[in-house]
């Protein structure tokens, strides 16, 4: 992620004002734990023509 200097201009040149960043430590969990290593595709599924 980008600084906030950087950022904040970004959120300016789009039209916000009174920008304000708080820190916040968290944890965060990005996807999911377990991937199923197949996924079931529907028997009536059709694929566009192309």
């Amino acid at each position: 992620m980008a600084d906030t200097e950087v950022v904040t201009a970004q959120l300016q040149i789009a039209g916000y004002e009174d920008i304000d960043f708080e820190r916040i430590d968290a944890k965060v969990l990005v996807g999911r734990a377990s991937m199923p290593k197949t996924t079931a595709i529907p028997s009536d599924f059709a694929a566009p023509d192309l």
